[in-house]
């Protein structure tokens, strides 16, 4: 039903993740912020940037559809997007990662462990 989340295989590539999971699986903002990015990024597909204060990032590419745009305020579990397709590996998914300033921090500690990865597709 839709209150189950897809499921989700997580794939760590240093401290981003890719995860699997069911095509057009709806996206969801880890965390309140603004979106400062929202379309088409050579090499990334489709790709959401928010904002989240104190420098924070967080990126999600490789997505098939965008339902936000620059200059959004979005809350904690909103949908911003659509699960595309990996470029790795070729499969339905979406590329996480989070970012301060140059910096590349850890993605799975950051949505708060491994049990947290979901939060990121829950309905």
């Amino acid at each position: 039903t839709e209150d189950i989340p897809p499921p989700v295989v997580v794939t760590r590539r240093g401290d981003t993740i890719d995860i699997e999971t069911h095509p057009g699986a709806v996206v969801r903002a880890p965390r309140p912020g603004e979106v400062i990015y929202a379309g088409a990024l050579e090499g990334f597909g489709q790709v959401v940037i928010l904002d989240h204060g104190e420098g924070l990032l967080s990126v999600a590419a490789s997505l098939d559809g965008v339902a936000v745009d620059v200059g959004d305020r979005v809350a904690a579990g909103q949908a911003v997007a659509t699960a595309g397709v990996l470029r790795e590996s070729g499969l339905p998914g979406l590329h996480f990662e989070v970012r301060r300033g140059s910096d590349v921090l850890d993605a799975v500690d950051w949505l708060g462990g491994e049990n947290a990865v979901g939060s990121l597709l829950r309905p």
